[in-house]
């Protein structure tokens, strides 16, 4: 790392202050920001001037690294918070509909000891969160929402420490990383920071105590998502025992054997299959793995076997989306969720390409003022673009408004049999109010009693009567569907929900 000529350290000391009071600032807006409603993007409600504090703090954080010789890792501790945490701060009831699915599933395993069905699927999170509750007595989903902004913070912080080899420009590149996975909570995020963690102890791999470490994480990332641990699984392999190139071959071999029952091909659907999978790229990601193979060439980097590994199991997640977006169908998925898993490993390969830049940092550096400038304007682009935007692909989050609608319905329905036709995000404020134990019964077998999109035929009806229209005939076709009393349909507006009770006639 080039370091400024014939500066004394201690002058880091005012940058690294004067960064983290405007960090604190930053945090004091956010909690200030603090909304109930019902938002598609937190900045909806923060202020273009935030992106500016950003900014300027990252200057400062970035200049003290340059000038500090043994602190830089816990300097840049501290920027972490408002690089990470705005989900979790802005949204009072969370962001997004998966978390507060596996927020109630981990309510569950709390309160009754077990899950049904029985997976292993997942455990990797629910597990940690569930112990840490009771080790605390905190609420569950208070652990959950935290615990990946939080956990990658500890996590990734000391495996740098441990790691003898790794750069400390490791931790800096992590706030120009376009990943979205460091700021809410989902086991697939929480693999990808067990992914994350273990790159700075790749170099080390031959270690006795590195290995066990590394392994010990892969088979939490294994029993956390399969998505993340089947890669991490296999660059470890590659890295510590088999360093062969043909091995990232067998990561989309093992998605394709785990996936077997839902392999289709349909070589119309190819086209539209890959205009979604790559008709919306993030530009910055796209940059970001461009200047990591240019980093990989200028400084020979596929000689090392950590870098080489990394460099192999990119090509293989690269070939295993397209492959999983060209003949892979999921049941019980709706058609817009279909790819979410081919996009998801898309967004692991900046990844891979994290310790390029470390070395990128390292070597190419010339001038601590002109650099800490380029990267400071570089991490508040990556900041942005980390976080939702109103670009259409986003729903809005759930809101009071929605808590509200789910308690009034039941108080009216009580003591009747009924199902709810609704958005997504009325019944996560469901999933909330009631867990996942009420079922009712349908042509299909006992469902959720609220129309979910990961339960699919529910969420299909309602999508269905939305197109059609609420009609007498689609009415009556979901009561042949739906065995209940009532059905409840809910229509989202601009300002409300509009909701329909409709009677089973005889």
């Amino acid at each position: 790392m080039a370091r400024a000529p014939n500066v004394s350290t201690f002058l880091a000391h005012p940058f690294w202050i004067v960064g983290a009071g405007i960090d604190v600032l930053i945090l004091a807006l956010l909690f200030s920001a603090r909304t109930k409603e019902a938002i598609v993007s937190p900045w909806d409600v923060l202020s273009w001037r935030m992106c500016v504090l950003y900014g300027i703090a990252s200057f400062f954080h970035t200049a003290a690294f340059f000038l500090s010789t043994g602190r830089q890792r816990f300097i840049l501790l501290f920027h972490s918070l408002p690089a990470w945490c705005v989900l979790s701060i802005v949204y009072v009831h969370g962001f997004g509909f998966d978390p507060i699915v596996h927020q109630a599933a981990e309510r569950h395993l709390v309160q009754n000891g077990f899950l049904l069905p029985a997976t292993m699927l997942y455990r990797g999170q629910y597990g940690f969160v569930t112990m840490l509750s009771s080790v605390t007595h905190l609420p569950v989903a208070l652990m959950d929402r935290w615990l990946v902004p939080l956990f990658s913070l500890i996590l990734i912080a000391a495996t740098t420490i441990i790691s003898r080899k790794q750069s400390l420009s490791f931790f800096l590149v992590l706030f120009l990383t376009p990943i979205a996975a460091l700021t809410f909570t989902i086991p697939f995020h929480f693999g990808v920071v067990l992914l994350i963690a273990s790159l700075p102890l790749l170099p080390d791999a031959k270690e006795r105590r590195i290995h066990i470490l590394l392994w010990s994480l892969v088979l939490l990332a294994l029993v956390t998502h399969p998505l993340i641990g089947i890669p991490f699984a296999i660059l470890v392999l590659y890295v510590t025992h088999v360093p062969r190139i043909w091995l990232c071959l067998m990561i989309p071999a093992l998605f394709l054997a785990a996936f077997g029952r839902s392999l289709q091909f349909d070589p119309e659907s190819f086209s539209s299959s890959l205009s979604a999978l790559f008709g919306n790229p993030t530009l910055w990601s796209v940059m970001f793995i461009l200047i990591g193979l240019w980093s990989y060439k200028k400084y020979c980097l596929w000689k090392e076997p950590s870098m080489r590994g990394m460099l192999m199991i990119a090509i293989g997640c690269f070939l295993s989306a397209i492959i999983l977006a060209l003949f892979v169908r999921l049941p019980d998925i709706i058609s817009h969720e279909q790819f979410e898993f081919p996009l998801r490993l898309l967004s692991l390969l900046p990844i891979f390409f994290i310790p390029a830049w470390t070395v990128l940092l390292d070597k190419g550096v010339k001038g601590y003022l002109v650099a800490s400038t380029l990267i400071a304007l570089l991490m508040t682009a990556s900041w942005y673009l980390s976080y939702p935007r109103n670009d259409g692909w986003t729903a809005p989050s759930m809101s009071d408004e929605s808590i509200r609608l789910v308690r009034e319905i039941e108080q009216k329905e009580r003591g009747r049999s009924y199902a709810v036709l609704s958005p997504q995000m009325v019944s996560a404020a469901a999933l909330q109010e009631f867990g996942f134990e009420r079922t009712i019964q349908t042509v299909y077998g006992p469902r959720y009693f609220y129309a979910i999109p990961t339960g699919g035929e529910l969420y299909t009806q309602y999508l269905y009567t939305l197109q059609q229209g609420i009609t007498t005939s689609t009415m009556r076709e979901a009561f042949h569907r739906i065995f209940v009393d009532e059905i409840v349909f809910v229509v989202p507006t601009s300002s409300r929900f509009e909701v329909f009770h409709f009677s089973r006639t005889p």
